[in-house]
């Protein structure tokens, strides 16, 4: 059975959307008078293993190698950056969804099980103009909501030998 230790979903009645800068900073939009991060908060699961899900729904002029990591507060602060991935990286200007997964080993953070966390997405482009929209789209179409899930994973995980 999957145990969804945490989930966010930012939405909004209007569309809008995060712009890409070529540094890695928390995805957040304010609106209804209030900043809205693209973060999860959860208690480290028995295992201390957990995986963080990030659905972008629709991204569009990512045409400069799109890169997410994970940071630890509001300044944006990397977990590590050895969860910076490279998740789109074409030279055109596709509108794109993205889904972004990453697996951690919270001994490898100091982390123990029952632990309180905090999550946050992070973005970056190598040239900046892209756009990560969410909300209302145009008419009656909508683009979709950011959403981060924090998912708790078994103590072995197989190395697939």
């Amino acid at each position: 059975a999957v145990i969804i230790l945490g989930a966010t979903e930012v939405t909004y009645t209007t569309g809008s959307y995060y712009a890409l800068t070529t540094s890695h900073a928390n995805v957040m939009k304010n609106f209804d008078s209030a900043d809205h991060y693209l973060k999860v908060s959860f208690v480290v699961p028995p295992s201390n293993r957990v995986r963080i899900k990030v659905f972008l729904p629709y991204c569009v002029g990512c045409d400069g190698g799109l890169e997410l990591g994970l940071a630890t507060d509001a300044s944006a602060t990397a977990l590590d950056t050895k969860y910076n991935h490279f998740v789109w990286d074409v030279d055109e200007s596709d509108s794109v969804t993205i889904t972004q997964e990453w697996n951690i080993n919270g001994a490898d953070h100091s982390w123990s099980a029952g632990q309180s966390k905090t999550l946050y997405c992070t973005a970056k482009e190598g040239t900046a103009g892209g756009r990560l929209f969410f909300g209302k789209g145009i008419g009656t179409t909508y683009y979709g909501s950011w959403m981060m899930e924090a998912i708790a994973l078994p103590t072995t995980i197989a190395d697939g030998t």
